[in-house]
């Protein structure tokens, strides 16, 4: 595993301040909060990972890189493989993701646990924690979903969402289970921060509409101020995002992409 240093080690001031300097970020809750936050005791943060393919790919490597450099920081990482949300599929540009089998799904969510783990410190003082979205989200019942989280959403702001607002106005529209997503992503930003004092929600530029739900579900429900910031999408030339979705990834799986 290459080596990683410390923001002290790179010269810089914060870890926030590298970050930017690298071009690490594109969006984030106000910045001095969050130079607060991560200037001071270690925090614990989180970067979601859907199992919808059997790889990753390269836009997550660039949630990786943050993470690694956090970690090396002295921060608490925790790498959420999404067993629930990677059965619903968060909404793309355009059209429904295909639902992939339960036993597909749950695979593919190893082959993602030992990837990160290439990346990630995985032993020591500072280890990253697995978790999947499936333990908690399985357990709760539909009428518990919507009492319990559901409640807490507005449809307004849930429409104004970028890529839901985009899906509405296609052809193809945006099915109920899709629209859902934000919801559970919502719910797992809660989960975590009741469970190991979560406070921080990493992810790429595209999924500012879902970290942002989280927050704010955090702060109806608990009062507390939490934060989150986004990364880059990474692009080709002509400007399309590399995913899985756009059918140009570039997978981190050597035998699906050879170096």
């Amino acid at each position: 595993m290459a080596h990683v240093t410390d923001f002290k080690e790179a010269g810089f001031d914060s870890v926030l301040e590298e970050l930017e300097w690298r071009g690490l970020i594109s969006q984030s809750t106000d910045r001095k909060q969050l130079a607060e936050a991560l200037n001071g005791e270690p925090v614990t943060y989180y970067c979601g990972f859907d199992p919808t393919a059997a790889s990753l790919h390269i836009g997550n490597l660039v949630q990786l890189i943050n993470m690694r450099h956090l970690q090396a920081a002295g921060h608490h990482p925790i790498a959420l493989v999404g067993g629930a949300t990677g059965l619903i599929g968060d909404p793309r540009q355009s059209g429904e993701r295909t639902l992939n089998p339960k036993d597909v799904v749950a695979g593919w969510a190893e082959r993602l646990k030992r990837q990160i783990g290439g990346i990630l410190e995985t032993y020591g003082d500072n280890p990253v924690r697995f978790v999947s979205n499936y333990d908690w989200t399985a357990q709760m019942s539909v009428i518990d979903f919507l009492r319990d989280v559901g409640k807490n959403f507005r449809l307004g702001t849930m429409l104004a969402k970028d890529t839901v607002a985009r899906r509405l106005n296609s052809e193809e529209g945006i099915s109920f289970t899709e629209f859902s997503y934000q919801v559970l992503q919502g719910n797992d930003f809660l989960h975590l921060f009741d469970e190991y004092g979560c406070t921080l929600e990493i992810g790429g530029s595209d999924q500012w509409g879902n970290l942002t739900s989280g927050m704010d579900l955090i702060r109806k429900v608990r009062g507390v101020t939490v934060n989150v910031f986004t990364s880059p999408i990474i692009t080709d030339a002509t400007g399309k995002k590399f995913g899985k979705s756009e059918g140009n990834a570039v997978w981190l799986d050597a035998p699906m992409l050879s170096p």
